[in-house]
């Protein structure tokens, strides 16, 4: 992998547009569970949608699986910034794998969503299985962000905001 000072500006978009469509993602799977709890009733293949709420999920999941594969190819294009030298060789494992993580989890959570959709429902279960390990993968991100933020100080955040 690639090690570089900073992030692209493409990344920077990209993983902040993520964000955005992975929480409009747990404000609509309401929707789309109703939807295939109804389909489920009736004994029926989902298929596509027809609530707007739920359609708004099912898209959002495919956007998610297309900026996902893009973002993994500037990873792969352009690498990452290193890991603070100031940073346990532990700590760094556990970022390392909650990044490595997210990247699994937001390109199989779309994948499974669609194979519920339109292959078989029980793809479904591992979906919501992998909506609580994204939340787990959330937190953990989150909290490593504020601890490098105000306890070690270290400029890791600004690396991900967006520069001028």
């Amino acid at each position: 992998m690639i090690a570089t000072a900073a992030y692209t500006k493409p990344q920077i978009a990209l993983h902040w547009l993520i964000v955005v469509l992975v929480g409009a993602q747990f404000l609509t799977a309401e929707a789309m569970q109703q939807f295939f709890e109804k389909a489920e009733d009736a004994g029926v293949l989902a298929g596509f949608p027809t609530n707007p709420i739920a359609v708004a999920h099912a898209g959002g999941g495919g956007a998610i699986l297309l900026l996902m594969l893009m973002r993994l190819g500037l990873r792969l294009a352009y690498g990452a910034p290193p890991a603070p030298h100031s940073l346990t060789p532990i700590l760094k494992l556990a970022s390392r794998a909650t990044h490595y993580a997210f990247y699994v989890v937001l390109v199989a959570l779309p994948a499974t969503g669609m194979a519920a959709l339109y292959i078989t429902p029980e793809a479904g279960e591992l979906h919501v299985l992998l909506r609580a390990v994204l939340l787990v993968l959330i937190v953990a991100h989150v909290a490593g962000a504020l601890t490098h933020a105000f306890v070690f100080k270290d400029g890791v955040v600004r690396r991900m905001l967006p520069r001028r």
